[in-house]
């Protein structure tokens, strides 16, 4: 059973083949509370597998399936260790999971499933202004 999944914002490729399902993460993390963010962190992107799997992700977006899915985590000023060396497990794991493989099969709701990251610094200076985020930020600020 999947309770509540939270994924941040879902964009398509250029192709349109592949759906981007995108989890926002920022820090910074207090050293004393790394394992436990890492725990919670973990128990989101299973939650957004199981609702990949179980079909309840498409419920939201009937137009991804059939799509091939990137599960995608942005993070923030995260911790520089051991975030590359989890983001890395996470990728393997659904890689090689011969459950997540079995359950794409069985399912037959979207071909492919993968994880992606991106460990990006929280940057200095005053927040950014429209013209200078992507195109693809800026329609999701106004979305928001």
């Amino acid at each position: 059973m999947v309770g509540r999944v939270t994924v941040d914002f879902v964009t398509r490729s250029a192709s349109g083949d592949t759906y981007n399902l995108v989890l926002v993460e920022t820090g910074p993390w207090a050293d004393a509370d790394v394992m436990k963010e890492l725990t919670r962190l973990k128990g989101r992107l299973d939650d957004v597998v199981n609702a990949v799997l179980q079909g309840v992700l498409f419920e939201r977006f009937p137009e991804a399936r059939g799509h091939h899915l990137v599960l995608r985590l942005d993070g923030w000023g995260l911790p520089g260790f051991p975030m590359p060396d989890f983001c890395a497990a996470f990728a393997e794991h659904v890689r090689t999971s011969p459950a997540i493989r079995d359950e794409l099969k069985k399912g037959g709701l979207v071909p492919s499933l993968r994880f992606d990251f991106a460990l990006l610094p929280i940057p200095d200076g005053p927040p950014p202004t429209q013209r200078d985020l992507p195109w693809w930020r800026r329609i999701w600020r106004r979305l928001a």
